[in-house]
């Protein structure tokens, strides 16, 4: 997943939460052996992307997709005490480190 942020980065150019749960999305459907509960629950959504699901996507499909995650969070995951934000936010940081206050 940190592969993951980490791509959206560079081809946004900035954190696009959108396209970050998109790129989540599809790393999930790739069959991960590693990925848990709770983010498999978050990350399972009605359609299937495709390998070029960025270029393929409309900024509304990718909004979908986005609210879908977090309804699947909402819905699931409420309770879980899973660490997995702590594993894939490194790419955020030192994608961000050299970025004044004024770019954020």
């Amino acid at each position: 997943m940190a592969f993951s942020l980490a791509s959206s980065l560079i081809r946004c150019g900035t954190f696009n939460a959108a396209d970050v749960a998109c790129s989540y999305v599809f790393w999930s459907q790739s069959e991960p052996p590693d990925i848990g509960k709770a983010t498999r629950n978050a990350l399972t959504i009605g359609r299937r992307l495709s390998r070029n699901w960025h270029h393929e996507l409309s900024d509304i499909e990718k909004e979908a997709i986005h609210q879908e995650v977090l309804d699947n969070v909402k819905n699931y995951n409420t309770g879980s005490l899973s660490n997995g934000c702590l594993m894939r936010i490194s790419s955020l940081a030192i994608y961000s480190v050299n970025i004044t206050s004024k770019q954020r």
